[in-house]
C-alpha cells in the first residue's frame, strides 16, 4: 500500500505496518520490499570495494533530488573531496548540493587537519558534531561511513557508554 507523507515522498506500509523509505536505488527497493525502515539503523555491510559507500551517497544524493529531504555524510576514511570526486563520476554533484545547503559532508576522520593526535576520545564530541549537523540542515537521511571506522579510532567501551544508537534525534525518527 502506497502513501505520501508530508514532504510528498512515497512510503510503503507493509502488513506489518513498517514503514519504509525509498532508496531509488535501481533494484533495491524491489527487493526490499519497499526500502529502508523509517526511523532504524540500518547496517549496509560487505568487504572493501563491494559498494557500501556508493549506496551511502545515492541514498543520500536520491533523498535530495527526488524528495527534497537534506541529509548528511559522515565520513571517517575518505576525504570530503575524494566523496564529491567519486560522486561526480555518476554524475551527482554534491558540490552543488552542499553550495545549496542541501547536504553536509562531516569529516570525523582521525587527522582530518594534518594534526597529530593523542590520547583517547569517546564518542561524545562527535556525536554532539552529528547532531548539530542534523539540526542544521534539517536532516532527514544521514549515512556513516563506515562503522568499522569508528571501532577503530574510538574505544569500543566509549561507544557503548554511548549507549549506541540512542542518540539519534527524535525529530529524525
Amino acid at each position: 500500500m502506497n502513501k505520501a507523507n508530508q514532504t510528498g515522498q512515497s512510503i510503503e506500509s507493509t502488513t506489518a505496518s513498517v514503514q519504509k523509505i525509498r532508496t531509488l536505488i535501481e533494484g533495491f527497493d524491489d527487493i526490499s520490499h519497499g526500502g529502508l525502515p523509517i526511523g532504524r539503523t540500518t547496517l549496509v555491510s560487505g568487504t572493501s570495494g563491494t559498494g557500501k559507500t556508493l549506496i551511502a551517497v545515492q541514498f543520500l544524493y536520491n533523498g535530495i533530488t527526488h524528495f527534497d529531504e537534506a541529509g548528511v555524510f559522515v565520513t571517517f576514511e575518505e576525504s570530503p573531496a575524494d566523496i564529491i570526486k567519486n560522486a561526480y563520476s555518476f554524475g551527482w554533484n554534491l558540490q552543488q548540493l552542499i553550495d545549496q545547503g542541501k547536504l553536509f559532508i562531516l569529516d570525523a576522520s582521525p587527522d582530518p587537519e594534518g594534526q597529530d593526535v593523542v590520547g583517547n576520545f569517546d564518542l561524545s564530541a562527535l556525536i554532539e558534531r552529528i547532531q548539530y549537523a542534523i539540526r542544521k540542515y534539517k536532516a532527514k537521511r544521514v549515512s556513516i561511513d563506515s562503522v568499522t571506522a569508528v571501532f577503530q579510532q574510538y574505544d569500543a567501551a566509549s561507544w557503548c557508554d554511548a549507549k549506541s544508537f540512542d542518540w539519534w534525534p527524535a525529530s529524525s525518527k
